[in-house]
């Protein structure tokens, strides 16, 4: 979970800058998080699997903790997606393809913001 939560980190810093990104960069990161994501069912029905056994405390407990820790993992993954998502018109790719009229046009009505200094 720990690199989801550096991914997510770095995804926003570049929410007011997302120039920094490239096309490339945001397509990989909805691959690999939307497959991580889409692999969490497989992650809960083993975890049900190990619920309906007679368990110890100590691992009903640790069985628990793993269930909470896909919710809080499912959550992250949903907000890394949705933030990919949002800076995605902004990368750096998309601003290059724009023509001189549709950059000044975005630009002069808040669409897109001026990269800050």
């Amino acid at each position: 979970m720990t690199d989801g939560q550096t991914a997510y980190d770095g995804l926003l810093q570049c929410r007011t800058r997302p120039h920094v990104l490239d096309d490339a960069t945001l397509a990989r990161v909805t691959q690999v998080y939307g497959e991580q994501r889409d692999f969490l069912p497989v992650h809960r029905e083993q975890v049900s699997r190990w619920q309906a056994l007679a368990l110890s405390p100590a691992q009903r407990d640790e069985v628990a903790h793993l269930s909470a820790r896909l919710d809080r993992f499912d959550a992250l993954l949903g907000d890394i997606l949705a933030l990919a998502q949002e800076l995605s018109p902004g990368t750096i790719d998309r601003l290059m393809g724009m023509s001189d009229e549709d950059l000044a046009a975005a630009v002069l009505s808040g669409a897109l913001k001026l990269p800050r200094r």
